[in-house]
Parts: C-alpha cells; sequence; structure tokens
C-alpha cells in the first residue's frame, strides 16, 4: 500500500519535469521510509507552464531524499530533501527544427494550457457555487489534510539555479539572466517559532520557512555560455555563478540583491476558541532592487524577441536555414508556405471537412467517457482525437459533450463513485486530473464513501495515521468570525535606476483577512514613508529629493503617521453596505529635475525609439486603457453596488525650479493639487414615507460627494519661501487662487430605460486667474528658461551596444486565443443548457419608501412590488418633469436618457494688473456669472447645453464719461446671455427621421445683446500691451502657422472619428450631417473717450444658418435685420451715418455643390436693402483721429492674411476658373448724402436704382456671361427739415440707368475676357445755385477730408502664402473692358427765386428757362489687356455740342465738329519698358458770340461767387471739435509700453512719353451780334511731345502752326498777319532749365473798320462778371 501510495505521490509531481522517471521499483528503502533519487535529469518541456518560446537545454536535480516514518507520522516528520537544482533554458531558436521534439512542446503546452483553463474554471465554479452542508464539508476536509501534511512534512532546499541563455534577440552578444537560491528550509515550530517535536494531537501548528541569499540577475554581455557546455561542465559553471551570486561579488548584473527573509504560518485544527484558522505572516527586512540601462534596453529587446518568435513559432517547420541574401528563393518559398498554410489551406473544403470530422469524433469520445467512465483505451483514443484539434476546438468539443451527455440521459443521477479518490488524487497531483473534480458531493457525507474499494481505505488509514481527524463541527460559524489572515512586511525597500535615482519605501505592511462565513474579506496597505530621490554618479553626486513627504508636519493621527493608508472591506461589520473603503494620504512634495527626467527619458526609450512614435504609442494605450475603464466605470454606475467611502486625500505639491532644479537663482512655479475627500450617502429601506417629488427624487439616487479644496498655482521668486505662502489663501504671488469645487456623483438605484442611470454635478462658487504684465513677463521668462527633458545629452553613450530591434506587421499576425477568451466561451455553451431560465428583475427594489400604501410593504412578492411602484409612479412621466433645460427635445421613445453631467460655477474670473511704479493696479477684469455647463448623454449620442448669464469685460483704469469703469465688452439678455446647444443622433436611432429630422449634428448658438465700448483710451493701451506681451513672448504669425498646419493634421485624424466621418455617399438627401444656427439679438459699438461719446453702431437681429448634406450640398445663410451708425454727439443735423431705410440690411444665401466632378460649383444669392450713407469730412476727421494712436493698418493687415491663409485655398479652390457658380445679387441703392457743412440743410442725393447681378452659361460652357443691370438712379438737391426728413428741391438727373455685360472665359490661355459698361441717355438739369451748391461741398466737405483711400488696398495681400508665387485671383490671359454712353445732355438753367425764400425749402420743383444745352455725343473708353502683360487705355468723343437755347437764331451752335472725325482720341500703352500716351483734339470751328460769352459769364459768376468768400468767420474743425475730446495733434499719449512703426516703401521712375496733337482747327471770333457778319477768323494747328526716361533728363518738344489771320466784314476777307509758326525745344535736369525757343517773322496789317469792331472786346472785359473772376 505505502509503495503504491508513494509511486502516485512521486509521479504527480516528478513525472511532469523529470525525464525518464522510474518510480515503479523503489525496493526496500520505500518500505523502510527512505527513498533517495540522485542526478535527475529535466525534460526539455519542463518549463511549459510559463507559455514562453523556451526549452530546457540543461537541467538536473543533483539529490532528492525522502525520509518517511510509516510508523510514526502522528510524532516524526516526513522529510523531504532537495540538493543541486540547475537548470539553462534557451530560445526554441537556438537549434534547428526537429519535428519529433517540437512537436511534442507544442502537445505539452497545449495540455498544459488546458489544464490551466480547466483550473480556473473549477475555481470560478466553486467560487460561484451556494455555500451548502456538502461543500463546506468538502472544503473543511481539504483544510484539515493541508494542515496535516503542512504539520508533518519538513522540506529542504539547497541551492537552486535557474538560468536563461540567449544569443539569437540580439546577434552578436550573449544575454543570460536567472534567480539563485541558497537554502529554503520548511520547519515545525513551537509558538514561540523554536524548533520542537512534532505533536499529532495539537490543535495548532505552527510552521516557520526561512530562504536565505535569494538573488536575480540579468547579463547582457555574458560571456560566459553555458548551453554550449558538456555534460560535465555546465554543471561546475552554474555551481560557479551560483556562488558568486549569493556571496553579492556580481554588482553590475545583479538585479535584487541576495535577500533573506522568513514566512511564519499558524494553521488551528479547531475553531472553538474564535482564534484564525490560517495565519500567514511573511517579512522582509531589506529588499534592494537596481537595473541599468543596458540591463533595461536587453529586456525590451529579448521581449520583443521572444514576441516575435511566439508568432512565428508554427511557421518554424518552413525556416529555412539560410541567411536571405545566400538563398532568397527559399525564403520567398517560406514566405508562401506561410500564407498558404494559414490563410488558404483551413479554407479549404477538405480542410474544413476534416475538422469537422476530427471535431465530432472529440465530442463522441468526450460524451462517452461522461456517460461511462475513464478506461485507458479511451484515454488514449481521445489523446489522439485531441493532437489534431487545437486549444480552442478542443475546449469547446468538451463543453459541448457535457450538454449533450446531460441531454441523452436526463434522469440519470451524478455518479458517486471514486469521489474522495478524485478529490485527493486531485489535491496532490494539483491540475493533472482538474476535468474529475468539476463533479459536487451531493448526496452522501464523506464516510459513506470510504466502503467503495480498498485503496481508499488506505488513503483513509494513511490520513488516520498523520493525524488526520474528519470530525466536523456542525455549530453555524459567527460573520465576525476572521478564517484566514495574511501578512505581509517590508521594512525597507530600495529600488535604483544605476546613476538616475533611488526610490526607497520604509514600513510597506499589507494585510488580508477572509471571513468566509459572511461571503467577506478586508484588505489593508500602509506604508510610513516614501521617497525619491537622485543617485547621480561621478560628478554629479549632489542629492536631490525627486518626490518627499514630511509626516509629522501634515498627520493629524495621535500615533506614528503613515503617509499611505488603506482599508477595504467587503461585507463588513459595521455598515450595512456591500464594500467598504477608507483611504489616507498625506501630501508629497514633487520636485522637478530636468537632468533625471532626460535621463529617463534616455533610460526607458530605446535608441531606435522615435519620440513622436512613442508619444503616439501612449495617447494610443491610453485611449486604450480609457476605454476599458470607461467600460468598469459604466458597469459600476449602472449596477447598483452599496458602497461606503471615507476617502482623504491631499493631494501632491508639485515644484518646478525655472532652470530646470530648484535653486536659489531662479523663481519657482507651484501647483498645489489640494485635498479630495470622498464620502458616500446609500440609499437604504427607511420605512419613512415620503410624499413630495422632491423627496422622491431624493430617495432614488445613491450619492458620492467628492470635495477638492485648496487647489492652487503660485509662482514665486527665488526670494520667498513656498511655507510662508501656502496657507494664504491669495496673495500676489498666485495665478489661481485656493479654489475648492463640490461634485456629486448619483446613481439611480434601479434601471429604467427613461430614467438617468446616473448624475454627475460639480459645482464652483468662484474660479479665477490672476495676471499681470509683471507675472507674464516673469513666467515668459520662466518658460523661456526652463529646460524640457530631452535625449541628446546621453544618446550616443550606449549607441551601438544593443541595434537589434523587432519589428511586426500587426496585418498578419494570427489572433492567438487566451484563457480570458476560452472562459468566455465555456460559460456562454454552458448558458446555452439551462432551458429555464429565472428572471431576476433588479431593476426595481421593494423600497417601503416608494410606496404610498402601507398596506403593500406587507406583501412578499417581488413582482407584486414593483407592480405597485409602477403603478403609483410613473417614471416616464416624472423624468419628463424633471427640469433638465436644453434637453426635452434630444429625447425621444428612441433615444431615452442614460446619464447627465451637470457643471456649475457661479463666478469665473480674470483678473490682469498692470504695474505702476513698484506696485500693480487693476487694469482688465473678465468676469462670467452662472456659467453652466451640462451634458446629456443618450442612448444614441450626447446632448450639450452651455449658458451664461452674463459676461464683462472691464478696463478699471479708464473712465466712462459718467466717471465708471469702461465695459469693453457686456454681454447680457433677460434670462441667458450666451446660450450653445449642440447634439448628435446616430441615423441608428429609430427616431432619427421622425423626431430628429434626419439632423446627425445640430449646434444652436444663441447670443443675446452684445455692447462693446470702443473706448480710444483703452484701446490705444490694450493694443501696446498686447505688442509688449507679444514682443515679450517673441511670438509672430510665422511661429503659429506650423502649429496650426499640424493642428491640420489632427483634425484630420478627428474627423475619422466615428462621430464627425461624414460617409463617402449619401443616397438619402434627407439626411443632414451637420446643422449650425448663429443667433444674436444685438450686436452694438460705442465709439467714446473719456470726456464724449461721439458714435453709436448697432445691428439687430443677425442669423447665420449652416446645413451639410454629405455628398451632396452645403447651403449657408447670414440674415441681418437692421444696420445703424449714428452720430450721438447732437452738434449735427445729420445724426444717421449709414442706416437702412427700407427692407432688411443682407439676406444672403450660399449652396455649396458637394457632388464630385460636377462643373457647377454652388450658387450665391445676396438681397441688400436701401442702405442710406452720409459723406461728411467731420465724420471721416473724427474716425482718422479716432484710430490715429492705434496700429489700424498693422492689425487689419495681420487679420486679413490670416484669413487668407486660412480659407485662401478653399476660396482659391472655389474661384478657379474650372468652377461655375450661379450668381444673384439685387441691391436697392445705396443712397449717398453729401451735405456742405454739418450745420448746412443742404445736401445733394445720389441714389443708384435698383441694382441686379446675375450670370448665365452658355451651352458650351466656355463662357460665362455677368449681366449687371442699375434702373431708376437719380441726383437731387434737397434739404434736411427739422424733423430730420429730406425733402427734394431740385432734380438734377431724373433717370441714371446703366447695364454691365461681362463675358469670362473659363479656359485658360484661350480666348478673352471682356466688360461692356453702358450707360443709358444722361439728362442733366444744372442751375447756378446747384453748381454753387456743388463747390461749396468741394470747398468745405471733400477737400477737407484727408483721407486717401488708395491705402485702404495696402492692406489686402495679393497672395495667399508668403512663400506663394500664384496671387488669390490669378491674372487671366486677356481681358477687354469697355465703357460706352451715347449722349450726355447738360442743361445749363436759369431759375429766379424770391429773396426772402432763399436758403429755405421750396417747392421740389422748380420753373427754370434753359439759356445753354450741351451734348456728349459717343463717348467711348476702353481698357485691354493682351497674354504678354501690354495692356492699352483709349478714351474717345465722337461729337460736342454747344447750344445757345436762348439766341436771337434759334440752336445757334458754339462748336462745330468734323463729322467724320472724333473730337478727342486720349491713347495709352503700357509695357515693360516704357509707357506711351497720345491724344489728339479735332475741334473743328469754334464760334465766340459776345453775348453768349457775357451770358455763360454771367452764370458762372453766380455759381462761383460765395466760393471767392473766405470763411473768415467759422471755425476751422479742429476749433469745432475741440469739445469731442479727441486730440487733433498727432502726439500719442503716454501708456508705458513702447511700440514700433513702419516705412512706407519709396516709388520708382517710371519710363513714359506724351503726344498731345491739335489737328487744323478755326477759331471764329464774333465781334457783333450779327449772324455771319464781322468776324476774326484763325486757322491754327499744333503739336507737344515730352519724354522722361528713368533718371535721364525730360524733354519737351511743342510747335503751334498759325495760318493766315482773317477778317471778315461785308462780305470782303482782310488778311491780318501772315502765316507765322513757333518751335520749342527744352530740356529739363534737377532744378535746370534748358533749350531754345524759336519763332517766325510776323507782319500784321491793322484797319480802322477793324478796331472799331474790336470795341466788344473791351466792353467784355471790362464787365464786372469778368473781373470778378480774376485773382
Amino acid at each position: 500500500m505505502f509503495n503504491t501510495f508513494l509511486t502516485n505521490i512521486l509521479n504527480s509531481y516528478l513525472g511532469e519535469v523529470v525525464e525518464d522517471l522510474d518510480v515503479d521499483n523503489l525496493g526496500v528503502g520505500a518500505l523502510n521510509g527512505d527513498v533517495l533519487l540522485i542526478d535527475l535529469k529535466l525534460r526539455p518541456d519542463a518549463l511549459s507552464f510559463l507559455e514562453l518560446p523556451i526549452e530546457v537545454v540543461h537541467g538536473s536535480i543533483g539529490k532528492l531524499s525522502l525520509k518517511i516514518p510509516w510508523t510514526s507520522l502522528s510524532t516524526s516528520p516526513v522529510v523531504v530533501s532537495v540538493q543541486d537544482v540547475y537548470v539553462v533554458a534557451a530560445p526554441l531558436n537556438h537549434r534547428p527544427y526537429k519535428p519529433e521534439k517540437d512537436e511534442k512542446l507544442d502537445r505539452t503546452r497545449k495540455r498544459r494550457f488546458l489544464q490551466k483553463v480547466e483550473g480556473i474554471s473549477v475555481i470560478k465554479k466553486v467560487a460561484t457555487s451556494q455555500n451548502s452542508k456538502e461543500e463546506k464539508l468538502k472544503t473543511e476536509l481539504w483544510e484539515t489534510m493541508v494542515a496535516t501534511f503542512m504539520n508533518n512534512i519538513q522540506l529542504q532546499i539547497e541551492r537552486v539555479h535557474v538560468r536563461y541563455e540567449d544569443r539569437e534577440s540580439i546577434p552578436g552578444l550573449t544575454v543570460s539572466a536567472g534567480f539563485c537560491l541558497h537554502s529554503l528550509v520548511a520547519e515545525t515550530t513551537n509558538s514561540k517559532w523554536k524548533e520542537t517535536q512534532i505533536n499529532g494531537k495539537a490543535k495548532t501548528i505552527y510552521k516557520l520557512i526561512r530562504f536565505n541569499k535569494f538573488s536575480v540577475y540579468w547579463n547582457s554581455r555574458d560571456k560566459v555560455q553555458v548551453g554550449g557546455q558538456g555534460n560535465t561542465n555546465w554543471r561546475l559553471a552554474m555551481r560557479d555563478i551560483l556562488e558568486t551570486a549569493i556571496q553579492g561579488n556580481n554588482k553590475d548584473h545583479a538585479i535584487l540583491i541576495p535577500l533573506c527573509g522568513r514566512m511564519k504560518i499558524m494553521m488551528n485544527r479547531s475553531v472553538a476558541d474564535g482564534s484564525p484558522r490560517l495565519l500567514f505572516d511573511y517579512v522582509l527586512k531589506d529588499m534592494k532592487i537596481q537595473i541599468g540601462k543596458p540591463q533595461y534596453h536587453a529586456m525590451m529587446a529579448v521581449q520583443s524577441a521572444l514576441k516575435f518568435l511566439e508568432l512565428s513559432r508554427m511557421h518554424r517547420k518552413y525556416r529555412p536555414c539560410y541567411k536571405v541574401l545566400e538563398r532568397p528563393k527559399s525564403w520567398w518559398k517560406y514566405a508562401f508556405n506561410c500564407i498558404k498554410v494559414h490563410f488558404i489551406t483551413p479554407y479549404t473544403w477538405p480542410s474544413i471537412k476534416q475538422h469537422r470530422n476530427s471535431y465530432r469524433n472529440l465530442v463522441s469520445l468526450w460524451e462517452k467517457r461522461i456517460r461511462v467512465g475513464k478506461s485507458s483505451s479511451l484515454k488514449l483514443q481521445i489523446k489522439e482525437a485531441e493532437s489534431l484539434l487545437d486549444a480552442t476546438s478542443v475546449m469547446l468539443g468538451r463543453e459541448q459533450a457535457k450538454i449533450q451527455a446531460k441531454k441523452v440521459v436526463p434522469n440519470e443521477s451524478p455518479k458517486t463513485k471514486n469521489k474522495l479518490r478524485s478529490m485527493v488524487s486531485g489535491m496532490l497531483a494539483e491540475r493533472k486530473s482538474a476535468w474529475t473534480s468539476t463533479t459536487n458531493i451531493t448526496s452522501k457525507s464523506v464516510f459513506g464513501f470510504l466502503s467503495a474499494t480498498s485503496i481508499e481505505l488506505q488513503l483513509l488509514e494513511i490520513c488516520k495515521a498523520m493525524g488526520c481527524s474528519f470530525e466536523n463541527d456542525e455549530t453555524i460559524k459567527p460573520k465576525e468570525y476572521i478564517e484566514h489572515v495574511f501578512n505581509f512586511s517590508l521594512h525597507n525597500c530600495q529600488i535604483k535606476l544605476r546613476s538616475i535615482l533611488k526610490w526607497s519605501i520604509i514600513n510597506f505592511n499589507v494585510c488580508i483577512e477572509t471571513r468566509p462565513s459572511a461571503v467577506a474579506y478586508t484588505v489593508a496597505a500602509r506604508t510610513e514613508s516614501i521617497n525619491i530621490e537622485t543617485n547621480f554618479s561621478g560628478s554629479r553626486n549632489e542629492k536631490t529629493n525627486i518626490l518627499s513627504s514630511n509626516n509629522l508636519l501634515h498627520s493629524t493621527d495621535t500615533g506614528w503617521p503613515n503617509v499611505f493608508k488603506l482599508v477595504f472591506d467587503k461585507n463588513p461589520l459595521t455598515s450595512p453596505t456591500d464594500f467598504k473603503l477608507e483611504v489616507k494620504m498625506l501630501p508629497l512634495q514633487i520636485s522637478y529635475h530636468e537632468e533625471v527626467f532626460s535621463d529617463l527619458l534616455d533610460f526607458f526609450f530605446l535608441p531606435q525609439m522615435d519620440c513622436l512614435e512613442v508619444t503616439w504609442g501612449f495617447i494610443f494605450q491610453g485611449y486604450k486603457y480609457g476605454l476599458q475603464f470607461s467600460k468598469f466605470i459604466q458597469n459600476c454606475l449602472t449596477s447598483r453596488v452599496l458602497c461606503d467611502l471615507n476617502i482623504d486625500l491631499q493631494n501632491p505639491c508639485i515644484q518646478v525650479g525655472q532652470y530646470g532644479k530648484t535653486t536659489a537663482n531662479g523663481s519657482n512655479l507651484i501647483v498645489d493639487c489640494g485635498r479630495l475627500k470622498v464620502e458616500s450617502a446609500m440609499v437604504t429601506n427607511d420605512s419613512s414615507q415620503v410624499s413630495s417629488p422632491e423627496e422622491i427624487h431624493e430617495k432614488m439616487f445613491d450619492r458620492f460627494l467628492f470635495t477638492f479644496s485648496g487647489m492652487q498655482i503660485v509662482h514665486l521668486p527665488s526670494a520667498v519661501q513656498w511655507a510662508s505662502v501656502c496657507e494664504e489663501p491669495s496673495s500676489e504671488y498666485h495665478l489661481v487662487p485656493k479654489t475648492k469645487m463640490n461634485l456629486t456623483l448619483s446613481t439611480s438605484i434601479f434601471q429604467v430605460q427613461d430614467f438617468p442611470a446616473w448624475k454627475l454635478d460639480a459645482f464652483i462658487k468662484c474660479a479665477k486667474l490672476n495676471l499681470s504684465d509683471s507675472k507674464l513677463s516673469a513666467i515668459i521668462d520662466f518658460l523661456r528658461d526652463l529646460p524640457l527633458p530631452s535625449r541628446s545629452k546621453n544618446m550616443q553613450k550606449y549607441s551601438g551596444k544593443i541595434t537589434c530591434h523587432w519589428k511586426m506587421d500587426k496585418r498578419w499576425i494570427i489572433p492567438n486565443i487566451g484563457k480570458l477568451e476560452l472562459l468566455y466561451l465555456e460559460s456562454q455553451l454552458a448558458e446555452q443548457d439551462q432551458t429555464q431560465r429565472k428572471t431576476d428583475n433588479t431593476q426595481m427594489t421593494d423600497l417601503p419608501w416608494l410606496n404610498p400604501n402601507p398596506e403593500l410593504n406587507d406583501t412578499k412578492s417581488p413582482e407584486s412590488s414593483a407592480n405597485s411602484i409602477a403603478t403609483d409612479l410613473d417614471i416616464k412621466q416624472y423624468c419628463r418633469a424633471i427640469d433638465l433645460p436644453g434637453f426635452e427635445d434630444n429625447i425621444s421613445p428612441g433615444n431615452p436618457m442614460r446619464a447627465v453631467i451637470q457643471i456649475c460655477i457661479t463666478d469665473v474670473g480674470l483678473v490682469f494688473d498692470r504695474a505702476s511704479g513698484e506696485s500693480s493696479k487693476s487694469y482688465l477684469y473678465l468676469q462670467a456669472k452662472d456659467f453652466n455647463f451640462d451634458i446629456g448623454l443618450m442612448e444614441h449620442g450626447p446632448a450639450i447645453q452651455m449658458a451664461i448669464h452674463s459676461v464683462k469685460l472691464s478696463d478699471r483704469q479708464s473712465r466712462t464719461v459718467c466717471g465708471h469703469d469702461v465695459d469693453l465688452i457686456s454681454i447680457t439678455g433677460p434670462n441667458e446671455g450666451i446660450n450653445l446647444l449642440y447634439r448628435y443622433v446616430s441615423p441608428k436611432c429609430p427616431d432619427f427621421k421622425t423626431v430628429f429630422k434626419g439632423v446627425e449634428h445640430s449646434m444652436v448658438f444663441d447670443i443675446n445683446q452684445v455692447q462693446l465700448v470702443l473706448h480710444k483710451t483703452s484701446l490705444w493701451t490694450l493694443t501696446n500691451a498686447a505688442s509688449f506681451i507679444a514682443q515679450k513672448s517673441n511670438l509672430s504669425i510665422d511661429d503659429v502657422k506650423p502649429i496650426i498646419k499640424g493642428s491640420r493634421s489632427v483634425l484630420s485624424k478627428l474627423r475619422q472619428w466615428k462621430p464627425f466621418r461624414m460617409p463617402e455617399k449619401s443616397l438619402d438627401h434627407g439626411h443632414i450631417f451637420m446643422n449650425f444656427s448663429l443667433r444674436m439679438a444685438s450686436l452694438g459699438a460705442l465709439l467714446c473717450d473719456s470726456e464724449q461719446e461721439f458714435m453709436n453702431i448697432s445691428t439687430q437681429h443677425i442669423e447665420i444658418d449652416t446645413v451639410l448634406r454629405p455628398s451632396y450640398r452645403m447651403i449657408v445663410r447670414t440674415f441681418v435685420k437692421d444696420f445703424l451708425i449714428e452720430d450721438i454727439t447732437q452738434l449735427s443735423l445729420f445724426p444717421k451715418i449709414l442706416s437702412v431705410e427700407e427692407g432688411d440690411a443682407l439676406d444672403l444665401k450660399i449652396s455649396i455643390n458637394l457632388k464630385k466632378d460636377q462643373e457647377v460649383a454652388g450658387s450665391l444669392a445676396v438681397n441688400i436693402g436701401n442702405i442710406q450713407m452720409l459723406l461728411l469730412h467731420r465724420v471721416m476727421r473724427l474716425v482718422q483721429l479716432y484710430l490715429m494712436p492705434l496700429e489700424v493698418g498693422k492689425v487689419c493687415s495681420l487679420l486679413i492674411s490670416a484669413f487668407h491663409w486660412i480659407l485662401g485655398p478653399s476660396m482659391k479652390v472655389l474661384l478657379s476658373d474650372e468652377k461655375y457658380i450661379d450668381m444673384k445679387i439685387s441691391m436697392d441703392g445705396p443712397t449717398l448724402l453729401v451735405p456742405e457743412l454739418k450745420e448746412n440743410p443742404q445736401l445733394f442725393t445720389f441714389y443708384l436704382g435698383k441694382c441686379t447681378l446675375e450670370n448665365i452659361l452658355t451651352k458650351a460652357g466656355n463662357i460665362e456671361n455677368i449681366l449687371v443691370e442699375m434702373s431708376g438712379g437719380q441726383i437731387a438737391k434737397a434739404v434736411m427739415n427739422a424733423n430730420q426728413c429730406i425733402e427734394l428741391q431740385n432734380v438734377i438727373v431724373e433717370e441714371l440707368s446703366a447695364k454691365i455685360d461681362i463675358k469670362r472665359n473659363r479656359k485658360k490661355n484661350k480666348g478673352y475676357n471682356s466688360t461692356v459698361f453702358s450707360l443709358d441717355d444722361i439728362v442733366c438739369n444744372l442751375n447756378p445755385e446747384d453748381l454753387q451748391l456743388a463747390l461749396h461741398i468741394l470747398q468745405n466737405n471733400i477737400l477737407k477730408a484727408k483721407f486717401d483711400i488708395s491705402d485702404i488696398f495696402h492692406l489686402f495681400p495679393s497672395k495667399l502664402l508668403q512663400d506663394e508665387s500664384e496671387p488669390l485671383l490669378s491674372k487671366v490671359s486677356s481681358w477687354e473692358s469697355k465703357l460706352m454712353i451715347d449722349l450726355v445732355t447738360i442743361n445749363l438753367n436759369t431759375a429766379e427765386v424770391d429773396e426772402n425764400d432763399f436758403g429755405r425749402a421750396t417747392s421740389p420743383v422748380f420753373e427754370t428757362d434753359n439759356i445753354f444745352k450741351i451734348k456728349l455725343n459717343d463717348f467711348d473708353a476702353s481698357y485691354g489687356i493682351n497674354q504678354s502683360g501690354q495692356y492699352n487705355q483709349s478714351i474717345s468723343l465722337d461729337g460736342i455740342e454747344f447750344i445757345d437755347t436762348a439766341a436771337e437764331y434759334e440752336n445757334q451752335r458754339l462748336i462745330e465738329c468734323p463729322s467724320n472725325k472724333p473730337v478727342i482720341v486720349h491713347e495709352k500703352t503700357v509695357t515693360s519698358s516704357e509707357t506711351q500716351k497720345r491724344t489728339t483734339l479735332n475741334a473743328g470751328i469754334i464760334h465766340l458770340y459776345p453775348s453768349v460769352v457775357m451770358r455763360l459769364s454771367q452764370y458762372l459768376y453766380e455759381a462761383a461767387h460765395s466760393s471767392h468768400i473766405l470763411q473768415d468767420n467759422q471755425e476751422s474743425f479742429d476749433s469745432q471739435d475741440s469739445t469731442s475730446g479727441f486730440d487733433s495733434s498727432d502726439e500719442e499719449p503716454s501708456s508705458g509700453y513702447q511700440t514700433s512703426h513702419l516705412l512706407s516703401p519709396q516709388p520708382s521712375a517710371v519710363k513714359s512719353s506724351l503726344h498731345v496733337t491739335v489737328t487744323p482747327m478755326t477759331l471764329v471770333l464774333h465781334c457783333h451780334d450779327l449772324y455771319r457778319n464781322h468776324l476774326l477768323i484763325c486757322p491754327l494747328q499744333a503739336h507737344l511731345a515730352i519724354s522722361q526716361a528713368g533718371q535721364d533728363p525730360g524733354k519737351l518738344c511743342g510747335s503751334v502752326e498759325i495760318q493766315e489771320v482773317k477778317y471778315y466784314a461785308q462780305g470782303h476777307f482782310y488778311q491780318i498777319t501772315n502765316k507765322c509758326s513757333m518751335l520749342m525745344n527744352m530740356q529739363r535736369q534737377a532744378d535746370k532749365l534748358t533749350g531754345y525757343l524759336s519763332m517766325s517773322p510776323v507782319r500784321c496789317n491793322v484797319s480802322k473798320i477793324m478796331l472799331q469792331d474790336l470795341e466788344c472786346i473791351q466792353d467784355f472785359i471790362s464787365s464786372p462778371s469778368v473781373s470778378s473772376l480774376s485773382p
């Protein structure tokens, strides 16, 4: 009997690891109790339980001896002695592939893997099984037998060395690692832990386990290769390494310094006295762990290589033994075989058929085994069948066989035969026959099984001989009984990263207590001190604390303080909850040390790693773990667990020095994380009745209260200590004062579809940020001087040693199923066997306070309780009654709310101070009141709402007219100033099209009233402050562009996220991907200074809507109801500078076609109302003086450049020649009002009429025709009455109509583009008063406006980017523009006005007399550019008619133009080298009548008389506006900041030439008004040429030729002069003028009759009208 029992034990323990173990013939020694085994050789798969691709190369057990006192087992120990255990392991690729050996390793690995899975399954079933009497009996039997064996066995182990050698992972290097143990002794002791004799009747067993000199080493460059030595030498080498390691002589390679420890075990056979059944105490005094950079890099390389080897293990049979370059054909064949075997062959029909047959055969064999029992032949068949399948198929086959076996024999009772044998053998053999222990003891007691067979009686006799008693105590153990205790103590632990840092932990204790009777346990942990300090070597031998704690300063406990303490209870005794957690932590001081963090980067980052790759790797892993953690939190929130939390964490304080470490020279940045307290308030079954909805709502949620307090950020100068500031709530050094936040997490006690499962409420009373210019300057200097960790310092220190880096392509990895996946499959298959499932109604619990009827509390049926709750309280109606603003429209039957997050901040402030001498004064204050941020997590997407009651930005150093602070920005409203709503609904929602109208993303941004106060001094100071900060930070737009470019890639990756990913094709045009709406009730701006407010800008009812349909269309709509700019100085008759008189200010609609390969890019529709504009030099001058100290040009240029840089590429694609935009623009007006002065009511009105723009595309699609039409225009003289209404006095141009026809060629470099601008006939009626008012306006208004409109165009960039050669709007190949006017008629009229009515508004229609009529016929102007860049300009006028309508003769013409030639022709040609201008005048005959000249001069005299009167008695502009508060000087007030100015570029010289030609013309002077009599006739012609070439002298050449001057009287001609000419040639250089003037001889003949006729000239010159025009 003893021989068989001993054989089973040795086979169970040693058969798995020892090769060729023969224990069948133990001989006489086994009967005497002495067994000695020498030189046992280990199997190659002895380490297969590690599940690594390694094997044992050499392994042996030098000596194994057993001393078993068979006759005195209760008094004498069983001595087990093991000596000289040496194991050498290596990776599988250290040798070529051997089919038999490798297949055996694979089978062993699969078998142990399945045993491990089934072992976990058995433990899981035992843990989840009911605590029945049989289960208690089985557990106590196990614990009693274990205690008996532990009492009798004495174990001695000496000299253990396990070594791993790897020569393949890192080519050229041998990596070795292992652990060494000098000795281990387990002996029985007394209560004082002294060795004693065994007492078989003792109720308490004391066991002491001591181990001596346990160490771990890792050598990345080992020169000793033990695996390659012979059978004898390798043992000697292993022993030498062992002796060196346990003596501590290998400090350079040791990871764990030789460690000694002891374990105390106390086991009680009886629990009547209340002592624990098992007590385990493990004590370690000093533990030192150290690791170097080469060791860590070698570990990473070996880990990567083993991972790669594990993935390629299944391919080893095809892998060639040659290098790639030697035989590439073999490697191509290897790749082909791998792909074929794993991706092609398994999916062929023969393979699938074979797999199905093997699977069915395995299921049938296991089913037969379950029904019939074990047999040796069946065991072999199952083993052979399992060898043909993988582990997943084997696991599925076993579970399916169990299910089928139960279905075949449903009434068969579980077999109870050989249960004790299976149980005992399972306890002895551990995992060898784990599947036999899956059945339960259900029908018989333990002693009923002992009469089954003789072997069981022998086992019972052995157990009795050892003192094992099976007497069971039937008494019920109390819930507070502690059955197991585990204690672990570590007095001092040091973890060193060589030459970097040292981490010290002092007095770390862990205690675990179990209470199985209450299904409870307790885990307690604490530590007294945690410290991390630098451990630099060499020249850097200073010691600096990176992490430290001061227990005595911050602790409030009476005992010795612990820096960390944790107590976790399951089913605690002190509270009626499921769990209890108590955590306390004292504050830690964390200091930033740049050298340490740089060395850490160098330590943990392998040389082949890229920082960007590692960063993205950390982000990806964080995202993965974040998803898993979110799922865990979601499960915790959706399943109710009663918890009692008491957490008090004094969070760490982070200190960052200016120069990378804390020194006395630089400043410090302190981030104090404050204190966190967590408490819980759980709902209990309170019998008190509640009636109000508020009380019911309070009773529906379990609450967890989080309190964050003392959070602060401080920037301290070097002279200020942190201890003097840390307790103050706010000081001058605080960036963020101490802030407190209350956070409440409420979880629902029952889960209802229409009720949120949990809510999170966060409340912050006040959150402020204190800044100043001095603080910003100090922070900028701090950030500039702060060094960041980098790898550049020690990058090359260990380069070249470890250069191997294994990379794997995840696309070709064969997924390997793990133990958790197999257990999940097993549980799913087990659930299929349960035909009747009991539905556990856990959604609602029977809470008495929820039932208003007390009689229903007595019911015992949970269903009736749930029905009563559902009847008395309608959850759906209650949910709708809860005030969740903004979320009502997001809830639907198909999209219920799952959770709510609410954040409320009463006051959010930003304080910016400004230095004033040695102190600082408050400057800017940004305040936001009642900030609310709500998030609703729906079933198919979140809903977000943000609301702010008011926002104000105040300037506390400037004052308004009333003496208050200047509110630069103010956003207010009756209820909420700002309201933002966002909603996402997945298209999978059932109510997506019905309730949510097919909108996926919806955002509504509602702003109520926005008021801007543009205070001159405040804006100037703010601009200079921003310039100072930008100059101090040395930040420009060029530095921001790379960040924006990088953010575009991040945005592109964000667009790939599922909620923001747009479908490539959307067949449903009703699906709206995004809907954005912006609403603004009013937007106002006030231009003012400290002395006066002078201009107000207001806009009413602004709307912006955007609708995006993927791959179809995007629509953008903008609407502005009203726009007004008014003068509020009350010193002007014209308060409205710009206003909308009729219609809406703006209605814009843009439609963009998103379909691919579409010619039409979109459409543009614009409707602009009647805008009335006032042009007054006073307003422009005030604006100029207002903007004078501000760098408006620089700011505008910066904003426009940024706008073009961001949107330029999109605009460039949209405006390209390949795209066509359908445009429809209509505009009423605008109307321009041009007065003389602010006090004069008379003015001119210019109404442009109704303007429309449309474009048409030709059928061929090559030409785009743009038509612009203007009709109903009018120019009139008007007056402003007392009611500030305009009344017309005289219509100057009654009908003004024009048409513009633009033809644009849509093909590049082909054809030309043209623009034709045609005006209809224009009739202009002018009175002397009109000309007089026009001259006054020109003199007193327009000419006084010192404004050059060309300066505006310099603000707009011509290119998208600075490095881009192509402009924003590319120049076309050729372009031609034409202006055509058929007829312009100017009527010069006179009107008689009563002197009493002069200057007042009269009838809008005057009775006028026409005296002159001027007609301009066929006026043409053209401008063209060709492909070479040359452009031409020409202006021509075909005819001029000057008619005297008041003459005696009807329609007397003063100018007779030739009919075959134009009157005026002007041509201009510009090339790259020069500019040429040519002008030709063909006047024909010009008649001068004395009476006409007199009337014309009188007309002009009346019009221009007042223009010569100087306004001496009128104040100048600067004196008029001296009370307006604006200084007219160009000096800027001092603000404390220095700004720079830009210089304008100087123009360069241009080469040009001008030619003027006057063709032969005739001047006829009529001496009398007689028709065609007494005439002075003078024919002449002239020519003038001016040229300028760069810096060369300018030349002027001209000639004038006069024919014979004749006098005609009484039918006769009289010659006055002969033919004469004049020639001029001059040259100018600098200030010198040189040249000559030549004139031919002139002979003059004067008669008496001619002199008499010329007396009219003298009268004309002496007339008052002419003399008044002289200077």
